[in-house]
C-alpha cells in the first residue's frame, strides 16, 4: 500500500471511532501528558499534531497562550474542538500547511507510529518551529533515562 492509500485508510478508520477516543483513559491522562504540557510552559503558539480527541491540546492550554489542535481525520478535529473549545484544523502531519517558524512548540502524543513517514513529520515540525523554540528546548528539563 502506498503512503497516500495508507493515509486514506487510516483517516477513514479513525474517523469511524473518533468519539470513543474521548473516553479513553490512556489518552485523557498520564504522567507523560503532564510532562509534555510542562515542556510547553510559557509558549505563545503550540501545534498539537495528530490531536485525536483533543486531550493533549487541552492539557497544553494550561501552560501555553494559544494551542491549535490538528489531525488528518476531520472527525477527530471536530471531536477535539467541540469537547475542549479548541481551535482546530485538518492537516497532514507530513505536509503541514503552516509558514516556517510559526510555532513555539509542536507536540505529538501517542500517534507518530501511524505516520507512513515519521521522518517527514519530524522535518515538518522542525520547519514550523520558531528559532526561539530551538534555544528554549535546550533549557527545558528532560526526564532522566536509565
Amino acid at each position: 500500500m502506498n503512503d497516500l492509500n495508507h493515509k486514506r485508510a487510516t483517516t477513514t478508520s479513525f474517523g469511524n471511532v473518533a468519539g470513543s477516543y474521548l473516553d479513553s483513559d490512556v489518552h485523557q491522562s498520564g504522567v507523560d501528558l503532564e510532562l509534555l504540557a510542562s515542556w510547553c510552559d510559557g509558549a505563545n503558539r503550540v501545534l498539537d499534531i495528530a490531536c485525536g480527541a483533543g486531550h493533549t491540546a487541552a492539557a497544553l492550554q494550561k501552560n501555553a497562550k494559544t494551542v491549535l489542535a490538528a489531525d488528518a481525520t476531520p472527525e477527530m478535529v471536530e471531536t477535539a474542538t467541540e469537547a475542549f473549545a479548541l481551535p482546530g484544523t485538518v492537516a497532514d502531519a507530513e505536509r503541514l500547511p503552516f509558514a516556517d517558524g510559526s510555532f513555539d512548540a509542536v507536540t505529538c502524543r501517542i500517534a507518530a507510529h501511524h505516520f507512513p513517514n515519521p521522518r517527514a513529520f519530524v522535518n515538518e515540525g522542525a520547519r514550523i518551529l520558531s528559532p526561539a523554540a530551538f534555544s528554549r528546548s535546550r533549557t527545558t528539563s528532560r526526564p532522566k533515562t536509565s
